[in-house]
């Protein structure tokens, strides 16, 4: 089965690119870029997004976290998938 790809937002820690790695192909993209660069890139790869940011404009596969757990981050991106 093909790994999904996901987008960590900057304002997560990078540390769950390695905690997420495993099982999505993970995008940690350069520091700076606009809410609206991130969001055009995830449209453009259809992936998913992963910010804490609520600024986001509406986009099915956005995943707002409220928690930066791992287990609450993985049922978050399952939850998105159905």
């Amino acid at each position: 089965m093909m790994k999904k790809t996901v987008i960590i937002d900057e304002n997560l820690s990078p540390r769950l690119l390695y905690e997420l790695i495993r099982e999505y192909n993970v995008i940690l993209p350069r520091r700076g870029q606009s809410d609206e660069e991130l969001l055009n890139m995830a449209i453009m790869l259809d992936c998913y997004l992963i910010t804490r940011d609520r600024g986001f404009p509406q986009y099915p596969k956005l995943v707002y976290l409220k928690s930066t757990s791992i287990p609450y981050i993985k049922q978050r991106l399952r939850e998105c998938q159905t």
